[in-house]
């Protein structure tokens, strides 16, 4: 599948064909050979810093435990800054925040794109990765 597609950009840049019968073709080809993604299950997490001499890798964590861990800290969040003398304002203001996000939502948007690395940094020393299983 990718490489008729592949094929049939490398004719539309070539001048062979037209955008209007690129779009056609690219249509036209078999669903069934397009290959279904797995959806994600869970997130891993690696940081390494040589400089401190710090690893941090954590064993892959499932989504329904982000999902069931993040609506409890949202519940426990208005809670925290009720009771709270030490917190400063930006605190309390981001704290505010968090009560619009759904967690679902974003857990939702990283699973149909499949597995991929959502960050994937390194240096000499130095590793900061985090893939989407």
């Amino acid at each position: 599948m990718k490489n008729e597609i592949r094929n049939i950009l490398t004719r539309l840049e070539n001048g062979e064909i037209d955008c209007k019968k690129a779009i056609r073709l690219i249509k036209n080809i078999d669903e069934n050979a397009i290959s279904k993604i797995k959806p994600a299950s869970k997130i891993k997490i690696k940081i390494i810093d040589e400089n401190d001499d710090k690893k941090i890798r954590l064993p892959s964590i499932p989504f329904w435990l982000i999902s069931s861990l993040g609506k409890l800290g949202l519940l426990l969040a208005p809670i925290a800054a009720k009771y709270s003398q030490g917190m400063d304002e930006n605190s309390k203001m981001a704290l505010d925040l968090l009560k619009d996000v759904d967690i679902q939502e974003l857990i939702y948007a990283l699973r149909v794109h499949g597995p991929f690395d959502f960050v994937d940094v390194c240096s000499d020393k130095d590793v900061v990765k985090i893939s989407v299983l």
